[in-house]
C-alpha cells in the first residue's frame, strides 16, 4: 500500500499563518450543516471534528468523528467510522488503510 498522511481538519500549529480550517474541506462534498459549529466543538471550531487522509499530498478521504461519517471526493461512504475505529483497536492509521482499500480498489 502506498503511504498516506492523516491531518486534522483544523490547523492550529502554523506559526506564520496562525490557526485556520484545513483547505482540504473544499475537496469533499460535505454538507454545510455538518460543517457548522456545534456546542460541543473544541474552541468553537468544527474543524477539530474532522480528519483528512492525504495521499501524495492530495486529500482522498474525509472523516467526521462525532457522527462517524466518511467521504471520498466523490461522495459519502457507507462505512461506520466509529465501528471501524473500535474494531481496529482505536488505531486511526489502520482505519484509514481499510477505508483507502475500499475507496481505491486495486
Amino acid at each position: 500500500m502506498r503511504p498516506f498522511d492523516i491531518q486534522s481538519g483544523f490547523i492550529d500549529s502554523d506559526v506564520q499563518s496562525g490557526s485556520y480550517p484545513s483547505e482540504a474541506f473544499t475537496a469533499f462534498p460535505i454538507e454545510a450543516d455538518t460543517q457548522r459549529t456545534r456546542p460541543e466543538d473544541l474552541f468553537e471550531q468544527p474543524g477539530y471534528r474532522f480528519w483528512f487522509v492525504f495521499r501524495d499530498g492530495v486529500p482522498v478521504l474525509a472523516m467526521e468523528q462525532s457522527a462517524g461519517r466518511v467521504w471520498t471526493t466523490h461522495g459519502a461512504m457507507s462505512e461506520n467510522l466509529t465501528a471501524l475505529y473500535q474494531a481496529s483497536g482505536r488505531n486511526m492509521a489502520m482505519v484509514a488503510a481499510r477505508l483507502l482499500a475500499e475507496a481505491e480498489p486495486a
